[in-house]
């Protein structure tokens, strides 16, 4: 259970105040460095997996044309 600063809730027997202090929102500055960082970090997640993709797809074309070799020396 999740309770606010100030307040109280009564359990079988005992009551119970919430002393801690209440939870602000941090500063619009603060969060908007938080996002320019996310941001790019999503950018150089995404350039990183455009170039693993690029070589994947090198690898795979050179993979079918090893394929197609072994397929024509299979037929001879």
């Amino acid at each position: 259970m999740l309770l606010r600063a100030g307040a109280t809730t009564t359990t079988t027997a005992t009551t119970i105040a919430v002393t801690a202090p209440p939870v602000t929102a941090p500063p619009t500055a603060v969060v908007a460095v938080l996002v320019a960082v996310l941001l790019a970090a999503v950018e150089e997640a995404e350039l990183a997996l455009e170039e693993a993709l690029e070589e994947l797809e090198e690898v795979a074309e050179e993979e079918f044309e090893v394929f197609v070799l072994c397929k024509l020396l299979e037929s001879e």
